[in-house]
């Protein structure tokens, strides 16, 4: 007879085990990194190692400076106000290089890449992202304001 599937809960506990306490650490529902502030994919163990062995968790690790000994944020609140404002920065990005009619594809160059991210404390998404998912809120901003200073404009 096979052996029952452990609780979530459980599995996360057992890869804070593994991995460390002071890499990892999970409220029940999640498995948190600090230093990359989001959530690891902990279905497998194999994802969790890939992960760490990844350039943009290196990157991060580098930039913020300690060896290996990050401590985990469990408040989902946290989790939450990080990734609202890594979206409203990504979103004024592809806003300013829109208004300053450089071409999305320029956040690919390394240099002005690497500038970025070492002065904002940001990791930069790929041209791609900005064009499929900020592009529209852009545009739709745009179109909402023109269509109020329209709106004014015929009252008066």
């Amino acid at each position: 007879m096979p052996e029952p599937k452990a609780s979530l809960n459980s599995e996360l506990s057992l890869y804070v085990k593994l991995f460390g306490w002071e890499t990892f650490d999970t409220d029940g529902t999640v498995l948190m990194r600090k230093v990359c502030e989001k959530t690891v994919n902990a279905q497998r163990k194999y994802f969790i190692q890939q992960h760490i062995r990844s350039s943009n968790h290196i990157r991060r690790k580098d930039r913020v400076g300690e060896p290996d000994a990050e401590q985990v944020v469990l408040s989902n609140n946290f989790v939450a106000e990080q990734s609202d404002r890594k979206k409203s920065f990504i979103r004024d990005l592809c806003k300013v290089l829109l208004e300053v009619n450089t071409p999305l594809s320029k956040i690919q160059n390394p240099s002005f890449r690497s500038f970025m991210e070492k002065y904002t404390n940001q990791s930069l998404p790929h041209r791609s992202t900005l064009r499929k998912i900020y592009l529209k809120d852009v545009y739709d901003g745009v179109i909402s304001r023109i269509r109020e200073a329209i709106g004014s404009d015929i009252h008066r």
